[in-house]
């Protein structure tokens, strides 16, 4: 169950504790969905480095690979 309670996102994260650490992609791709921006930080925290590899391998440079992942 979602604690919506305000201030429950930022103790989260300034503890450190993933909010959604336990939750699929699938059920957090249909959070982001719904505009939960937390939702779609752990989506984009769980797949950058999968992101950046495929990047560099398609761009050959690394400054690059990481400012298209920027503006992904």
């Amino acid at each position: 169950m979602q604690n919506n309670t305000p201030g429950t996102a930022c103790v989260a994260a300034i503890s450190g504790i993933p909010r959604y650490g336990s939750e699929s992609d699938d059920t957090l791709v249909a959070k982001a969905r719904g505009s939960d921006r937390e939702a779609f930080a752990e989506l984009t925290r769980r797949h950058y480095d999968a992101s950046l590899k495929l990047a560099l391998y398609l761009l050959r440079n690394r400054e690059k690979a990481e400012g298209e992942l920027q503006n992904a």
